[in-house]
Parts: C-alpha cells; structure tokens; sequence
C-alpha cells in the first residue's frame, strides 16, 4: 500500500515515518538518503484527575480492536498463566471488532469468564489506565501505538511485545516498562507476574512512564513539523 511513496522517494522534499527503525528499514531497501524525517504520532495533553483514581492491584487494561494485528488471542493466552499464578489478576479489554465471538470462546474453553472482560467499544476507555496496575500490547505490528501514549500518560506502565514499530522507542526496558520478544506468551506472563509481585518497582516505573508520554504533545510534534518544513 505503500508502493507510490517509496517508489518515488527520491522525487519528494520529505517523507516523514512514525520511528527511526521505520527510516532505519526504508534505508536498507532504498539506500541512505536525507529526505526522510522521523515524527511519532502525538497525544492531546490531559489534566490529572483530582483526587486521582486509586490503582486496582493486579488489573490489567488493554485498549485494541478486536482484529487480527492485535493478538488479543496471545493474551488470553497468557493471562491464563498468570491468573494460575496470581489469584487477584484481572485483565479487562476496551474494544470491539470481528474477533469478538472467537475470544468469547477461548475465554470460555480457558474457565477464565471470571478473570477476563471484553468490555467493548466504551467512550473514554483510555481513562481506564488511571485505575489499571498494568497495561499490555501485544499487537503483531503498530506504527507508532497511541495505546501506549495515552497509557503510559496515566502513569501506566506497559509490558510489551516488542514488534515493528514503536514499542521499543517508547519503552525503556526495565525504567517505564518491560519489552518482550514478539508472540512470546511465556515471558510475557512471566514479566507480569514479576512486576505485579514488587509493587515497589512498579510504581517506580510510573512517572518515567508518565513523563515519556507527555514529551509527544502537540507543541513538540508541532515543532518537529516546522523543522521539516
């Protein structure tokens, strides 16, 4: 879907990507060239609710379509290891799409319609990360993902795959989150049990995660623009 655009790279004034593996991959297909920019995707600046919503030890939030990109079956999946392991563990999913009625049924054969909530499409759900402990992606691919943002600017910290592109550009391991190796079920429970059992060191991680967010405004993506144009 990309092919005009890359095609005709070296006739544009600039191309901007979302990430510097982005540019990175276009630079090893098309040879090193000074006409591309990179500018991630911004998020709207919020006010920090007052008094702010206590956390829910061990909840976890995902905001994600239910299609195939977004793996939602990879985290059933592994939130079966980690509610086997962690008896207060809740993972609550925002969104709807045509995997609905195929996670219904994992969820089910899995004896997790307990522990699991699809939610659907709900207004505001990024609000939701306010009162989550935790927040997962494990999307296949993203561009520059705006669930992390928006996520991790309610001092959300993230475990997640680590997938073209984005995520490790927006995650420091181990400082504001955890990344993972890509569809790795296994150390993605095993992360999340890890940081659910030191709240200490989860919380740590939630104004890194916070302040990460908030250097993608509107003013700094702006800024970026005018220094391209």
């Amino acid at each position: 879907s990309y092919r005009q655009s890359m095609e005709a790279v070296s006739d544009l004034d600039v191309l901007s990507v979302l990430t510097e593996r982005q540019r990175h991959d276009i630079e090893l297909r098309y040879g090193k060239r000074d006409n591309i920019v990179v500018i991630p995707n911004p998020t709207e600046l919020i006010e920090t609710p007052e008094p702010r919503p206590e956390r829910d030890h061990a909840r976890i939030v995902m905001v994600a379509r239910l299609e195939s990109q977004k793996r939602i079956d990879l985290a059933v999946s592994a939130f079966a290891e980690v509610a086997s392991k962690n008896a207060l563990a809740h993972l609550d999913i925002y969104g709807d799409g045509p995997e609905r009625s195929a996670l219904e049924h994992q969820i089910r054969k899995a004896g997790l319609t307990d522990r699991i909530t699809l939610n659907g499409r709900v207004p505001n759900a990024a609000d939701e990360f306010w009162s989550a402990d935790l927040g997962w992606l494990t999307s296949a691919f993203e561009g520059w993902s705006l669930a992390l943002l928006e996520g991790r600017q309610r001092g959300c910290p993230f475990v997640s795959f680590d997938v073209p592109y984005g995520p490790a550009e927006q995650i420091e391991h181990g400082v504001d989150g955890m990344l993972i190796p890509a569809a790795d079920t296994a150390a993605l429970a095993a992360a999340t049990l890890e940081l659910l059992a030191d709240p200490d060191r989860l919380e740590r991680m939630r104004e890194p995660a916070r302040a990460g967010a908030l250097a993608h405004g509107y003013e700094s993506h702006l800024t970026m623009w005018a220094k391209a144009c």
